[in-house]
């Protein structure tokens, strides 16, 4: 936000240069979902039945147009059909990297846990779960999932109350407008031009991605809106081309 009009005026001359660099500038996120439901058993009447077992998934693994991070057309059936990712589900033009022409700087980081996870899987997320950036041969280990919030997206009301005898109950991330942790100018995540953007989450306890948390029957389905996603807000540098 402009503060007054020379604050204005001195982004509008920091964008002329950019221009006569032949470089356009937009501030967005960079973001990548996982549905989890792709990742659990689905053999029925089987007692392992959408149980997810401790493994690694991928974030930016698959990019716009792309199959891939559990995205499937029909989650009941063991053989189905993996569908291509939408701009729904990641801005990520290629797989695995930042595209050609283009440079991502990101000033933010969180982890989305979408509002339509049931309850027991928001629990499980937050705290049996981490996260890390691979990035060539160094690793970035983040740490828990739960220092990670961030609830700014999707709906989600700003407080809690109750009348019930008993403590307040605040349930994360649907309470609150919490906002993706916010990275210093030295310590932000830089991404050049065709350089790997890897994300994973490590799942250090198995669980059932069920409605209720346990095996997967014909009543307790695998739900298929069991979605977490990696987001970044930052700067998108593009070359211009002629």
């Amino acid at each position: 936000m402009f503060q007054n009009a020379s604050s204005a005026k001195s982004a509008m001359n920091g964008f002329l240069t950019n221009q006569n660099l032949a470089q356009s500038v937009f501030y967005e996120p960079l973001y990548s979902q996982v549905n989890l439901a792709g990742f659990a058993d689905r053999a029925a009447l089987s007692p392992t039945a959408g149980l997810l077992t401790q493994q690694e998934v991928v974030f930016f693994s698959a990019g716009v147009g792309q199959p891939g991070q559990g995205w499937y057309q029909d989650y009941a059936t063991t053989y189905a059909q993996a569908r291509p990712l939408t701009q729904a589900q990641t801005n990520l033009k290629d797989s695995g990297k930042i595209p050609a022409g283009q440079e991502f700087i990101a000033d933010s980081l969180g982890v989305d846990v979408f509002t339509t996870c049931p309850q027991n899987i928001t629990d499980w997320l937050t705290s049996e779960t981490s996260i890390y950036q691979e990035r060539l041969s160094t690793t970035w280990d983040c740490g828990a999932t739960r220092y990670w919030p961030c609830a700014e997206y999707g709906t989600q009301s700003k407080s809690a109350a109750t009348t019930a005898a008993g403590p307040a109950s605040i349930t994360y991330p649907t309470n609150g407008g919490v906002v993706a942790r916010r990275l210093p100018a030295d310590g932000g995540l830089f991404f050049p031009a065709k350089q790997q953007i890897i994300f994973k989450m490590r799942f250090h306890k198995s669980h059932y991605i069920t409605l209720d948390g346990t095996v997967a029957t014909e009543e307790n389905i695998i739900t298929p809106d069991a979605v977490v996603a990696i987001v970044m807000t930052g700067w998108r540098f593009n070359v211009v081309s002629a």
